[in-house]
């Protein structure tokens, strides 16, 4: 099945996936550059410079509403040809909130579902230092896929009381309410460009190996719950590094991943990277491709160059649709078709239809038909527009339910047999009774002995 943020599904016939976003509602931000956040609203007159820099400016990183985000993941519904079919559901499948209340998502899922749009969300592990238990957090892991992540996470006093509370609901799944947690589908999205910012660099390759091998045993523990992961930042900045992403890839596999379990996400349509990802593929693992409608965002400043070799090369401005297009139309005529994924990757305001920019309806609109011209077969762009997604995402087997016990019981009075819910029957002496009418009656006797 499919598990999303509010319910679960059996795999439709056909699916189409809005890809990885940054879906983060009404959520503090911080810069990703060492430039401290802009404070202005977008102008006609500035949207040049939000454009070139849209990590500086705090209005362009705080996505809208709730009711604004509908709006716009609506319009997806009213691109012609994509809900002929009652089968066809349109997937967003979102890292997680960084503000790390899920309240504002939830109730984004349950508005959309009923419009046969359903948002699937990630699950991350915890901070990870050096003596971090990879068994400890892979654990956990596996807690938050099996159960759903908390609305909002409980104010433990002290960490061993979390840990206490999480073992006594995996012994005990009635402990968990269903209203207070929504589902989470993959692992992620792990952002590893990120993490080594925020990690000393004295023990940033530590960290990163516990990660990565916590990452595997959950991925494994739980049946195959796919790992999402990037070494590339949002906006396209970071130079492509070959090397870095299969470094990543072999150390996965290493610990236990299933290589086609393994997504690489945010990864840039450049021709010049062609035989990056044609190794990459040739080795199983799954690619989605990012930063589609982007060609008119300068990298600004230039991008530095990584080192070439056959997995390394130079990244400059941002490649435009019809080089994607072209590079995509090459991997599928080489057999690569059935581990290729396309993404939006919208996580700013000016990416948004309302704010001029081409929404979730570009990939459907602008960028398929290409494929088309170049001559890929419709069952290719099927499986890159969703198909792939579906099969990937259909891993969950929901616990199996409880059965509660029930002790039956003989009322002393009316001989009648009843379940003995708690509070739901009477006792007196040594006797049982099975309503109050039958306890009435037999006080009306005197409580004459009963014979059994």
């Amino acid at each position: 099945m499919i598990r999303a943020a509010t319910s679960s599904l059996d795999p439709p016939a056909a699916l189409l996936s809005l890809g990885t976003n940054d879906l983060v509602i009404d959520a503090p931000v911080a810069s990703a550059s060492a430039t401290p956040l802009k404070q202005e609203e977008l102008t006609l007159s500035n949207l040049g410079q939000v454009r070139c820099h849209p990590d500086q400016y705090i209005w362009n990183l705080r996505l809208p509403s709730a009711d604004e985000m509908q709006r716009e993941l609506e319009a997806a519904l009213a691109v012609p040809g994509l809900t002929a079919q009652n089968s066809t559901m349109l997937i967003l499948h979102t890292a997680t909130a960084t503000s790390r209340d899920y309240t504002p998502l939830r109730s984004l899922a349950r508005k959309l579902e009923p419009k046969n749009l359903l948002i699937v969300t990630g699950a991350l592990p915890g901070p990870i230092s050096l003596d971090a238990k990879p068994e400890r957090v892979s654990k956990d892991l596996v807690h938050t896929l099996r159960f759903g992540i908390p609305l909002v996470p409980p104010a433990a006093t002290r960490e061993t009381d979390a840990v206490t509370e999480k073992e006594e609901a995996v012994e005990n799944p009635a402990l968990l309410s269903t209203s207070e947690r929504i589902g989470a589908g993959f692992i992620g999205l792990v952002d590893l460009n990120g993490l080594n910012k925020i990690w000393p660099e004295k023990e940033r390759e530590g960290r990163e190996d516990l990660l990565l091998q916590s990452l595997a045993y959950a991925s494994r523990e739980s049946s195959g719950a796919p790992i999402f992961i990037t070494t590339q930042d949002a906006f396209g900045r970071a130079p492509f590094d070959g090397k870095r992403i299969y470094a990543v890839f072999s150390t996965l596999i290493k610990y236990g991943a299933d290589k086609t379990r393994i997504v690489f996400c945010r990864c840039p349509c450049r021709l010049d990277l062609e035989d990056a990802y044609n190794a990459l593929l040739t080795d199983g693992v799954h690619v989605s491709f990012s930063f589609h409608g982007n060609a008119f965002y300068p990298l600004s400043p230039p991008v530095q160059k990584c080192a070439e070799s056959t997995l390394g090369f130079k990244t400059v401005d941002s490649p435009s649709d019809e080089e994607g297009a072209c590079l995509l139309s090459r991997l599928c005529r080489k057999g690569f078709s059935s581990q290729l994924h396309l993404s939006h990757s919208i996580d700013c305001r000016i990416k948004l239809q309302k704010y001029g920019g081409f929404g979730y309806t570009h990939l459907f609109l602008n960028v398929s038909p290409r494929f088309e011209r170049l001559e890929v077969s419709r069952c290719d762009v099927e499986r890159m527009n969703g198909a792939n997604l579906r099969d990937l995402l259909a891993w969950w087997t929901p616990p199996p339910k409880q059965e509660k016990e029930v002790e039956m019981g003989t009322c002393s009075w009316c001989h009648k047999e009843f379940e003995m819910q708690e509070n739901m029957y009477f006792t007196k002496f040594s006797y049982v009774y099975c309503r109050s009418k039958c306890l009435s009656k037999h006080g009306d006797t005197g409580w004459t002995p009963i014979q059994t």
